[in-house]
């Protein structure tokens, strides 16, 4: 050993500091701080921007000024972006591109800045995405049946056969669901953006069901402000174990446990597991069962899933596997015989 530090120790050095600058605001003392404190605050109230992407933003900032704290903003250079975009995982570096670009202009219109700095960094290569680890029919049965509680039972049909985020679904309330007309309504999508996606069969019954439940520790039936994925007051969040608590949406962190305690309890993944069937691949399986359901109709597969552009439908969340080509060719070739 020469006493150097490895590089991922030093990394991960960084992101505990980087994280405690957020949660203190002490990324605003550098000398570009109270310029990211201004911009944030112009996507919070003059673009509206969503919590979730303004918080982002604050910590893909906060780790460039940090790392720069002695520059201001005009003395940022494109070299000094791609220095600090390259911390970051692969995966992560095209979201922090259009953060730079997205505040570098910004200081550029407002005045503050001679040039955009970022204005020559282009947007990393998109890789071909991998094949997405579809859940199987067998895995869907499982997922749903092995849930006790109603709640649990329409929460996970949400996911599978309404294909909602799992942001959305924190987000959703009693009265975004409409049994009459048979689909529930998105009002907080992604880029703040709302959606009607209809509902039928298995989830209709299942929400039918849980809006007939009374609440557990509270002798009333759902309203229409409630959550749907509410929380609990009791041992690990289980409805079982305490009085729901239907005033609030679940946290981030505690709707991550409760989808892998629903995997736990159907045996798809085994219990202390926290990762590796994410719940973004219901929303995946979904996109691809509902493009076979219709024949491959990607603009009803684009429009239930909220999507500004078909090819990212086409592209990234539906799966055409071999047997689908396959079977595309048995049409074609029952039509020349025909």
């Amino acid at each position: 050993m020469n006493g150097t530090v490895a590089p991922d120790a030093v990394l991960e050095l960084v992101e505990r500091m980087l994280g405690a600058s957020v949660k203190d605001r002490s990324y605003e003392l550098t000398r570009s701080g109270s310029d990211v404190s201004d911009y944030l605050s112009f996507k919070k109230n003059e673009e509206n921007g969503e919590a979730s992407s303004v918080e982002s933003r604050e910590r893909d900032l906060a780790r460039l000024v940090t790392f720069k704290a002695t520059k201001t903003p005009g003395d940022f250079t494109i070299d000094d972006l791609r220095a600090c975009r390259d911390t970051y995982p692969e995966g992560s570096r095209r979201r922090v591109t259009a953060a730079y670009r997205d505040f570098f202009r910004w200081l550029y219109e407002e005045g503050r800045t001679p040039a955009n700095a970022a204005g020559r960094l282009r947007y990393p290569k998109r890789k071909t995405p991998p094949i997405t680890d579809l859940f199987t029919e067998e895995e869907r049965a499982a997922i749903v049946t092995a849930q006790t509680s109603i709640r649990d039972r329409a929460c996970v049909l949400l996911l599978l056969r309404a294909g909602l985020r799992k942001g959305e679904l924190r987000k959703l309330q009693v009265r975004d669901v409409n049994l009459a007309e048979m689909y529930v309504l998105v009002r907080f999508g992604k880029g703040s953006k709302s959606r009607r996606v209809p509902i039928r069969g298995a989830l209709v019954r299942a929400l039918d069901e849980f809006l007939l439940t009374e609440l557990p520790g509270l002798g009333r039936t759902p309203r229409g402000s409630d959550y749907i994925l509410y929380p609990a007051r009791g041992r690990n969040q289980n409805v079982e174990d305490g009085v729901a608590t239907p005033d609030r949406k679940m946290a981030q962190s505690t709707a991550h446990r409760w989808w892998y305690r629903c995997l736990h309890r159907a045996g798809i993944v085994e219990p202390g597991l926290w990762r590796g069937r994410r719940a973004h691949s219901a929303r995946h399986t979904y996109a691809t069962d509902l493009g076979r359901a219709t024949n491959w109709n990607m603009v009803a597969v684009q429009k239930n899933l909220g999507h500004s552009q078909i090819s990212t439908t086409i592209d990234i969340y539906t799966t055409f596997a071999f047997e689908d080509q396959a079977a595309a060719a048995d049409m074609l070739a029952a039509r020349d015989e025909a």
